[in-house]
């Protein structure tokens, strides 16, 4: 029922927090292996046109329609609202975002992040400034996405939004985190966590891909190949991709 409504993060079939290809994690298995078996296969895997390069494709069950939730739903009808992402814990989340804001035509994209690498990228997805602090965010945002998962974040994303704006946090507090309502209550803002719904986010993201407005390759930080997978995830980068020449795998036949 609940996927069927577009709620494809809460299942009625699964139990909760199931999260296909997180390791051996409620016994779906992990996605780095040279056969995956995916549950539910028929109403959730999303073919990949032809024409269309796989390679960047790598988060689009993931951290692309989590960063999609973000701004899509706000940006679809309205795309002159301005947008502020803090970067943080959630690394690629963030930098998805930006690319995200800026295809759906965001006017004004800002990004602080007290990472170097990944305000770089910011930079080269289309944000149109980055700061490196919290304090240095001085305006209002119509849009607030908080990948920074810590508390000074929160509080910045909550205070940085206009009359009755929408902030999204991607990530997850940790230890206990006092939530500014006072200001919340204030603006008339709204809030939203959780687990992101992925099938019908992925979608979207896909179609921006195949109108040629969305290039997710901008976000890739480091490209390996398989062979050498173990030591590209090792790597501090914000986002890995591995790649492996495609094989055949014959169709596997099912005993009695």
């Amino acid at each position: 029922m609940n996927c069927s409504a577009g709620y494809t993060h809460a299942c009625n079939n699964t139990p909760p927090t199931s999260t296909y290809g997180f390791g051996k994690h409620l016994e779906f298995g992990g996605a780095a292996s040279d056969l995956i078996k995916v549950p539910f296969a028929d109403a959730m895997l999303i073919p990949i046109p032809p024409e269309i390069d796989a390679l960047h494709l790598a988060s689009l069950s993931d951290n692309i329609p989590d960063a999609y939730r973000t701004v899509g739903p706000h940006l679809e009808n309205n795309p002159e609202k301005s947008v502020l992402i803090l970067g943080g814990v959630a690394k690629s989340i963030g930098l998805y975002a930006v690319v995200l804001a800026k295809a759906l035509g965001s006017p004004l994209i800002d990004y602080v992040d007290y990472d170097d690498e990944r305000r770089s990228s910011a930079l080269r997805s289309g944000a149109n400034n980055v700061f490196a602090s919290f304090s240095q965010i001085s305006r209002k945002y119509d849009i607030v996405v908080d990948a920074s998962s810590n508390k000074k974040g929160l509080d910045t994303a909550i205070r940085s939004l206009a009359k009755g704006g929408v902030c999204t946090a991607v990530g997850i507090y940790m230890r206990k985190t006092c939530f500014p309502f006072i200001d919340m209550y204030t603006n008339g803002g709204t809030f939203i966590t959780g687990f992101a719904n992925a099938q019908p986010n992925a979608l979207k993201a896909l179609d921006l891909i195949k109108k040629k407005k969305l290039d997710l390759s901008l976000v890739t930080s480091t490209l390996s190949t398989w062979d050498n997978a173990i030591d590209a995830f090792l790597t501090k980068s914000t986002k890995v991709i591995v790649h492996r020449e495609r094989e055949f795998v014959p169709k596997i036949e099912q005993s009695n």
